[in-house]
């Protein structure tokens, strides 16, 4: 599966309403999202970074400080 990391700001300005059981960074600021659930709503203006659910990258991420 593939997911992305969003802030909540930029969810909300795209009409998206973020599941209450996804996965908040502590501050409650950003969140990951399954990317086919924000996919319909992308445009080229929008940049956002893909992460396989095993990649050492999206590993790193989620525990880090930020995420733990």
């Amino acid at each position: 599966m593939r997911y992305v990391i969003v802030t909540i700001e930029w969810c909300l300005s795209k009409g998206i309403s973020v599941p209450s059981h996804a996965r908040r960074s502590i501050d409650g600021k950003k969140v990951v999202l399954h990317y086919d659930f924000i996919e319909p709503v992308l445009t080229d203006e929008d940049d956002v970074s893909v992460y396989w659910h095993s990649s050492p990258e999206m590993s790193s991420i989620l525990n880090s400080k930020e995420w733990l």
